[in-house]
């Protein structure tokens, strides 16, 4: 163990200046928008479809504007077995939008004086001392390596900037053996450490970003810091004092009736299906993957994207300071000594990576339609949210469909909300 070392007036100019997130300039401008309820018709239709359809079993979504409910949607049974509507408590797995959650776990250690985010991660994983960057890659698939000058840092690992890939098929070999080493499926988190560590990173750490398996490490260093399971961590440290009382690792058995199902391809037909293997017993033989394994309900979720939309605060208590959260939603890719972009071409051209969450820097290059200092990110299973900071409005959409659905309705939902993608306001400091 480790220790110290429906309709909604937008608030004026000059307040959503005061709201901005850290690092934008002051503009001669700021657009507004104003939510209303019948505007909204047209997102509720699509997202009502996608159940019509038969692309999901079922879907809650809501969308809030400086704290105030414009409009709600719930479509389609909990599962199988609960033929009831789905409401804003219905439990989803919520897959990768469990990384913010975690990031924000970080954090907590910061502001307590626990860690540093520019430590070394070899300061709490020294199982990486050792691992060396990919230099090459021979014809026979051979890896040829160095030592890099110096460890990630957590803040690069909070970052995805760390260096270290993701356990998939892929061109990388090193990403291709942590997937044959079946790393996802590993029991606890020093056997996941490991096979993290016996292959090299694919980047120096800080040179590019990689979605990666970090957010997992990043569980493992809130574990040993603490001396607790993460998500004993999460209940006392964020969980609790935020109210967030259905998001855990695991489902109660009490509220299984309230866990949604799942749509599945099964011999090519659809089938939707109850959800396995979320009750304790099976959830506590497992490490708690810090990338992926929470589930939540729209309610509990709205309640954490509040408090980051608030600095860290949730009606009127202070949870966390507004410096420990400045850079949460910033883009923390650096080229440079300038902010880069997630990829340079492609569906993630003109899009960043804050802690845990993606940044939209450019609305038209991303076809995100959220304004520029918007925040979101999405999970396997379809959920997906937006947090737009100069309109103080908040998305979420819940479902769980493991077929896909057949548009980007991350990118749809946006569209249907602010229309096409606009040239940004001059949001950013010129730095020419």
């Amino acid at each position: 163990m480790i220790f110290p070392k429906t309709a909604v007036t937008v608030v004026a100019a000059m307040l959503l200046i005061l709201s901005a997130p850290p690092g934008l300039a002051e503009p001669s401008q700021r657009p507004t928008l104003d939510l209303e309820y019948d505007a909204l018709n047209g997102l509720d239709r699509a997202l009502r479809d996608l159940v019509d359809t038969q692309q999901t079993g079922n879907l809650t979504y809501g969308i809030w504007q400086q704290d105030a409910l414009i409009r709600e949607g719930y479509f389609g049974p909990v599962n199988p077995s609960n033929n009831r509507t789905v409401t804003d408590d219905t439990i989803f797995r919520i897959q990768s939008m469990t990384k913010a959650i975690t990031a924000v776990g970080i954090l907590i250690l910061t502001e307590r004086g626990a860690i540093d985010l520019e430590d070394p991660i070899t300061d709490i994983l020294p199982e990486f001392e050792d691992v060396e960057v990919i230099a090459d890659i021979g014809a026979d698939g051979e890896m040829f390596t160095f030592r890099p000058p110096r460890p990630p840092t957590i803040r690069q690992l909070l970052s995805h900037t760390a260096g270290i890939g993701n356990a998939r098929p892929s061109y990388n070999p090193a990403e291709t053996a942590m997937f044959r080493a079946n790393m996802l499926a590993a029991r606890t988190i020093d056997e996941f450490i490991g096979i993290a560590t016996s292959v090299p990173y694919i980047a120096a750490p800080g040179a590019e970003w990689n979605y990666s398996v970090s957010s997992d490490l990043q569980g493992a260093i809130i574990e040993r810091v603490s001396g607790q399971r993460l998500g004993t961590f999460l209940q006392e440290a964020l969980f609790d004092p935020l109210g967030m009382r259905d998001t855990r690792f695991f489902v109660y058995r009490k509220d299984t009736d309230r866990l949604s199902g799942v749509l599945q391809n099964r011999e090519m037909e659809r089938a939707f299906s109850i959800s396995e293997g979320a009750h304790n017993s099976i959830q506590s033989q497992t490490y708690h993957e810090g990338g992926h394994g929470l589930y939540s309900t729209q309610a509990d979720y709205f309640r954490f994207l509040t408090f980051l939309l608030n600095q860290g605060r949730l009606e009127g208590r202070q949870i966390l300071k507004p410096e420990t959260l400045e850079s949460f939603s910033i883009n923390a890719i650096q080229y440079r000594g300038r902010p880069g972009a997630m990829a340079s071409v492609g569906r993630r051209q003109g899009l960043g990576f804050g802690f845990g969450v993606g940044t939209i820097e450019d609305s038209v290059v991303s076809d995100m339609a959220a304004p520029e200092g918007s925040f979101y990110w999405y999970g396997a299973l379809g959920s997906w949210f937006w947090v737009d900071p100069h309109n103080q409005i908040i998305f979420i959409a819940m479902t769980q469909t493991s077929s896909g659905m057949e548009s980007d309705y991350i990118r749809e939902s946006m569209r249907m909300v602010y229309g096409e993608p606009t040239p940004a306001t001059t949001l950013y400091a010129d730095t020419n």
